[in-house]
């Protein structure tokens, strides 16, 4: 997940925890606060913050940048499991016109 619109108004952005700093430094973000706890790389950017199409795109582009950097994650077993249990159910099943 790169960015989400937040219950609160405005957006969550997934940033490099190592560039946290810096942007909430030179932007108006804050830390993104989550159960009362500071979440590591979340930024929180205000709606006033993000008005404008270039405002939200530079926010889009970093969580983007920082979301497609990250290895891929693994599918779990169970996952696997289940995508193949529907596959063979959808090979059972008869659909008029369509050869089984």
């Amino acid at each position: 997940m790169a960015i989400a619109a937040s219950g609160q108004g405005g957006v969550l952005v997934r940033v490099d925890p190592e560039k946290s700093d810096h942007l909430i430094d030179t932007t108006k973000a804050e830390v993104a606060v989550m159960r009362d706890r500071p979440m590591s790389g979340w930024l929180r950017v205000a709606p006033d913050d993000i008005v404008t199409k270039r405002q939200l795109g530079k926010w889009v582009d970093l969580g983007l940048s920082y979301a497609r950097s990250l290895p891929k994650k693994k599918k779990k077993k169970k996952e696997e499991e289940a995508v193949g249990r529907r596959r063979d159910l959808a090979a059972s099943m008869s659909l008029p016109g369509r050869p089984r």
